[in-house]
């Protein structure tokens, strides 16, 4: 049943709180199994294989959570406002609200399992770029003292006292 006003404000608050009470056990389930599956070492392939899957699962888990209390809702908010209806927990449309629901949720995971993945990609990409520059740092350092290998002080003495002369004895051949 549609319902306007503050029934339905009441309904759709109260709803909207089961659920993220179940959804949010039902993320950090999926985040876990992420985890200790190590999934995130595996290549994007079986990463998406794996966590589509487990968002269908946990997505389906939440749904079959969710629509007794949808129904508990309904009937709790129907007995005092003097209906005479009390609403059936059992109807015939509830194969399709749970699969519609269920699909709704497995779509939410999705969403977060790929913002989670991004952040790890992310991660492991600044972890690489930050293995990378300290490369790059230790090969410039490393360059530094093979030339200052090269200019011992005997060669850079002797190189000094060539100049001198030379500016000496022909100061325009120095220039």
């Amino acid at each position: 049943a549609v319902w306007v006003g503050e029934e339905s404000l009441g309904r759709w608050t109260l709803l909207n709180v089961f659920y993220l009470l179940i959804m949010i056990p039902g993320s950090h389930l999926l985040r876990a199994w992420c985890r200790h599956g190590r999934w995130l070492s595996l290549p994007a392939k079986g990463f998406w294989q794996r966590g589509l899957a487990a968002c269908l699962v946990v997505g389906f888990g939440v749904a079959l959570v969710y629509w007794p209390l949808d129904k508990v809702v309904d009937a709790w908010q129907a007995a005092p406002s003097g209906r005479s209806e009390m609403v059936s927990v059992l109807d015939e449309t509830w194969a399709p609200s749970v699969v519609f629901s269920a699909l709704v949720n497995s779509l939410f995971l999705i969403c977060w399992l790929l913002a989670y993945w991004s952040v790890h990609v992310w991660h492991h990409n600044q972890e690489i770029k930050l293995r990378h520059q300290a490369l790059a740092l230790e090969h410039k350092t490393a360059a530094l003292a093979r030339l200052q290998q090269q200019l011992n002080p005997h060669f850079l003495f002797n190189s000094l006292n060539s100049i001198k002369s030379l500016i000496i004895e022909n100061p325009s051949i120095a220039r």
